[in-house]
């Protein structure tokens, strides 16, 4: 079973999405406009999906950074 969480733009806290992904689940936010991000992978979108991306990426700045 695959677990996902979905978060609001307003909550941020590396410490818990990385111990997320460490169980084992994945999750989906909209992140703030100057958040930092570095893209690893664009996943496909349909090309008449209201959908404007959908990446993995790493979030946050070298100080402070997500681990996975």
């Amino acid at each position: 079973m695959i677990g996902m969480y979905v978060f609001d733009r307003g909550y941020l806290d590396y410490e818990r999405f990385d111990r997320m992904t460490d169980d084992g689940f994945f999750f989906l936010t909209r992140l703030k406009k100057n958040a930092v991000i570095r893209k690893v992978y664009d996943f496909k979108i349909p090309d008449d999906s209201a959908v404007l991306s959908n990446q993995m990426v790493l979030i946050g700045t070298t100080q402070n950074r997500a681990e996975n």
